[in-house]
Protein backbone atom coordinates (compact mmCIF):
# COMPACT_ATOMS: atom_id res chain seq x y z
CA UNK A 1 0.00 0.00 0.00
CA UNK A 2 2.98 2.34 0.75
CA UNK A 3 3.83 1.64 -2.70
CA UNK A 4 0.74 3.23 -4.13
CA UNK A 5 0.89 5.90 -1.58
CA UNK A 6 4.24 7.69 -3.97
CA UNK A 7 2.78 7.32 -6.81
CA UNK A 8 -0.44 9.33 -6.22
CA UNK A 9 0.52 13.25 -6.73
CA UNK A 10 -0.25 15.52 -3.49
CA UNK A 11 -3.38 17.77 -3.98
CA UNK A 12 -2.60 21.34 -2.68
CA UNK A 13 -6.03 22.34 -1.10
CA UNK A 14 -6.55 25.71 -1.34
CA UNK A 15 -8.50 27.19 2.17
CA UNK A 16 -12.34 28.60 1.69
CA UNK A 17 -12.57 32.45 2.65
CA UNK A 18 -14.97 33.18 5.08
CA UNK A 19 -17.32 35.38 2.39
CA UNK A 20 -17.21 31.74 0.40
CA UNK A 21 -18.27 29.88 3.23
CA UNK A 22 -21.02 32.36 4.47
CA UNK A 23 -21.96 32.55 0.76
CA UNK A 24 -22.35 28.01 0.61
CA UNK A 25 -23.93 28.25 3.74
CA UNK A 26 -26.67 30.66 2.64
CA UNK A 27 -27.21 28.88 -1.01
CA UNK A 28 -27.95 25.96 1.53
CA UNK A 29 -30.22 27.61 3.25
CA UNK A 30 -31.91 28.99 0.65
CA UNK A 31 -32.33 25.19 -1.10
CA UNK A 32 -33.61 24.27 2.73
CA UNK A 33 -36.48 26.65 2.49
CA UNK A 34 -37.35 25.88 -1.10
CA UNK A 35 -37.42 22.13 -0.47
CA UNK A 36 -39.62 22.65 2.74
CA UNK A 37 -42.16 25.26 0.93
CA UNK A 38 -42.28 22.61 -1.87
CA UNK A 39 -43.09 19.51 1.18
CA UNK A 40 -46.02 21.80 2.92
CA UNK A 41 -47.49 22.78 -0.91
CA UNK A 42 -47.64 19.40 -1.50
CA UNK A 43 -49.23 18.38 1.72
CA UNK A 44 -51.79 20.68 1.99
CA UNK A 45 -51.91 19.78 -1.73
CA UNK A 46 -53.88 16.79 -0.40
CA UNK A 47 -53.41 13.82 1.66
CA UNK A 48 -52.79 10.56 -0.08
CA UNK A 49 -54.70 8.31 2.25
CA UNK A 50 -57.74 11.04 1.95
CA UNK A 51 -61.00 8.97 1.73
CA UNK A 52 -59.51 5.91 3.32
CA UNK A 53 -61.29 4.39 5.88
CA UNK A 54 -59.88 4.15 9.27
CA UNK A 55 -60.68 1.10 11.09
CA UNK A 56 -59.91 0.55 15.28
CA UNK A 57 -56.81 -1.20 16.25
CA UNK A 58 -58.78 -3.99 17.44
CA UNK A 59 -60.62 -4.83 14.46
CA UNK A 60 -57.54 -4.57 12.61
CA UNK A 61 -55.84 -7.28 15.32
CA UNK A 62 -58.95 -9.46 14.72
CA UNK A 63 -59.05 -8.62 10.91
CA UNK A 64 -55.45 -9.86 10.85
CA UNK A 65 -55.74 -13.13 13.19
CA UNK A 66 -58.35 -14.30 10.54
CA UNK A 67 -56.31 -13.72 7.75
CA UNK A 68 -53.62 -15.56 9.30
CA UNK A 69 -56.09 -18.09 10.56
CA UNK A 70 -57.04 -18.58 6.82
CA UNK A 71 -53.79 -18.91 5.26
CA UNK A 72 -52.46 -21.66 8.00
CA UNK A 73 -55.77 -23.94 7.06
CA UNK A 74 -54.76 -23.19 3.62
CA UNK A 75 -51.74 -24.78 4.17
CA UNK A 76 -52.93 -27.44 6.17
CA UNK A 77 -55.17 -28.44 3.18
CA UNK A 78 -52.53 -28.10 1.06
CA UNK A 79 -50.14 -30.50 2.42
Amino acid sequence: MDQNKEKLEKVNVEPISAQEKQHEKKEIMDAAKRASKGASAKSSAGDELDGVETISREQAMDEMRKAAQKVKNANKRQA
